[in-house]
């Protein structure tokens, strides 16, 4: 049997059918702008039971809102008395339904000086905080860090690990001071970087 193809309809535009993406694109980015070293990873640590996110020896360094979101808590935490504080710290609620948490922050008040307050607004990529060392653990001050945790919902206890979520080569993120303390190298995701 013999089929004209010039009877055959055809649309009138070629329709293209989008290639399927082999790594689509993680919920969050990274909170910094660079590469910055790991104290203490998410999970069953040496040092704490759970660890409920993960803490990046960095001060004074710039932390970057990682999707848009509103702010819904910035303030001193006291939750825990003035014995066990995160200090300084603001949660955001993403445009995905998530939370992420940032503790001991250098002030409440933004690199662009926007004061962080419930309800403001921020975008993906613009600079958040500032990474400190205010707070308390066990009574002692701390040292410069920034404690970066992702929940499913406000609560703490929602908390997961970011590392699956955070768009970021992990292998390029070091664990700061392994050599002198083996206990860093415990928890959900730890590595050293040679």
């Amino acid at each position: 049997m013999w089929i004209d193809v010039h009877l055959i309809s055809r649309p009138s535009s070629p329709t293209s059918i989008p290639a399927p993406s082999l790594n689509p694109p993680l919920p969050f980015a990274f909170v910094f702008n660079s590469s910055v070293g790991v104290s203490q990873w998410h999970g069953y640590t040496a040092f704490q039971s759970p660890h409920t996110g993960i803490d990046f020896s960095v001060s004074d360094k710039t932390v970057i809102t990682p999707r848009d979101g509103v702010v819904i808590f910035a303030g001193w935490d006291s939750a825990n008395g003035k014995c066990l504080s995160g200090g300084n710290i603001v949660i955001v609620e993403h445009d995905n339904g998530f939370h992420t948490a940032y503790f001991h922050l250098k002030s409440l008040v933004s690199p662009d000086r926007r004061q962080l307050t419930t309800g403001l607004h921020v975008s993906k990529g613009q600079p958040l905080a500032t990474s400190g060392n205010t707070g308390a653990w066990n009574c002692q001050p701390l040292g410069g860090h920034l404690h970066y945790e992702v929940r499913t919902s406000k609560s703490q206890s929602t908390h997961i690990d970011p590392v699956p979520v955070v768009d970021i080569n992990w292998s390029t993120i070091p664990t700061a001071g392994w050599q002198q303390n083996q206990g860093r190298l415990s928890g959900d995701n730890p590595h050293p970087t040679y």
